[in-house]
């Protein structure tokens, strides 16, 4: 169990990282991009019952870069800032899930869950909420075979607020 407050960039940081696991976190962050849990070209991470909170423009909960076969589940992620962003999978990160975790973001342009060039995403049972102009609950593009299951998506913001916002992806799943 590890219990962190953090004022710079990173809370834990996976690098070039195998068959690990983490459990009972709380991460907090107070600065301008600062990462709760970054996951770099990492493979098979699992963590569960974390709370993170990012307070700051460009801040991120959970970042997944090059990184596959990862879990991430049973969380709670709040990021409070301008560009800010729940949890991102970028860079060809593919295979990974996120289950049963409630992600909420504040402030313009901010994204719960945003997706780039990951394909075979999981997003399962889980919880978000978006409010500011211009947020997205979830917004993905380039990232094939998305299975997006059994989730809630709420947004509140003056203008341009979504749901769901797909582009440039295929074979993709939405139930509920």
């Amino acid at each position: 169990q590890t219990s962190a407050l953090v004022t710079g960039a990173y809370g834990i940081y996976f690098e070039k990282t195998q068959n690990s696991s983490a459990f009972n976190n709380t991460m907090k962050t107070n600065a301008e991009s600062g990462y709760g849990i970054f996951i770099d070209a990492s493979f098979n991470i699992s963590m569960y019952n974390t709370t993170i909170n990012t307070n700051g423009e460009n801040a991120y909960g959970v970042y997944f870069r090059r990184s596959n076969s990862s879990l991430f589940s049973n969380g709670n992620v709040t990021t409070f800032g301008s560009n800010s962003f729940g949890a991102y999978f970028a860079f060809f990160s593919y295979l990974n899930s996120l289950y049963k975790t409630t992600l909420r973001t504040s402030e313009i342009s901010a994204s719960g869950i945003y997706i780039d060039a990951g394909p075979y995403t999981n997003i399962s049972e889980s919880i978000i909420n978006t409010t500011g102009v211009e947020s997205y609950a979830l917004y993905t593009q380039n990232s094939p075979h998305l299975i997006l299951s059994r989730n809630s998506y709420l947004t509140s913001g003056s203008s341009a607020s979504y749901g769901i916002f797909l582009s440039e992806n295929y074979n993709c799943t939405i139930d509920y």
